[in-house]
C-alpha cells in the first residue's frame, strides 16, 4: 500500500509539473500575441503618419508651379524614354529575325552543298 501511495504522489507531482508547464506555455503564447498586436498597432500608426506626410507633400507640390512643371517634364521624359526603348526593342527583334533568317539560308546552302558533294563522291 505504501508503494502505491508513493506512486500516486509522484504521479500528482508529474501532473502538476505538466499542468504548470502547459500553463506557462499558454501564458507565453498570449504574451507573444499581445506583443504582436502591439507591434501591428505601432506599424499601422507609422503607416498612417507616412501617408499623412505623403499627402502633405503632394499638396505642397500641387501648390508650387515650379514643382508641377518639373513633374510634368519628368513625366514627358519618362514617356519619351519608354517610346525610345520600345523602338529599340522593335529594331533589335527585327535584326535578330534577319540574322536567324540569314543563318537558316546558310544552313540550307551547306546542307545542299553536302548533298551535292555526297552525290559527286558516289
Amino acid at each position: 500500500m505504501k508503494h502505491c501511495a508513493r506512486i500516486d504522489e509522484r504521479m500528482s507531482l508529474v501532473e502538476s509539473d505538466t499542468e504548470r508547464g502547459s500553463r506557462e506555455e499558454l501564458e507565453e503564447a498570449w504574451a507573444a500575441v499581445a506583443r504582436a498586436e502591439a507591434a501591428a498597432a505601432e506599424a499601422m500608426s507609422a503607416r498612417a503618419a507616412a501617408e499623412a506626410e505623403v499627402a502633405q507633400l503632394r499638396r505642397q507640390i500641387a501648390g508650387d508651379a515650379r514643382l508641377v512643371a518639373l513633374q510634368q517634364e519628368n513625366e514627358l521624359m519618362r514617356t519619351e524614354h519608354q517610346q525610345e526603348l520600345s523602338a529599340k526593342g522593335t529594331a533589335m527583334r527585327w535584326l535578330w529575325s534577319q540574322q536567324v533568317e540569314a543563318l537558316a539560308e546558310k544552313d540550307a546552302e551547306h546542307a545542299q552543298a553536302g548533298i551535292s558533294n555526297t552525290r559527286a563522291l558516289m
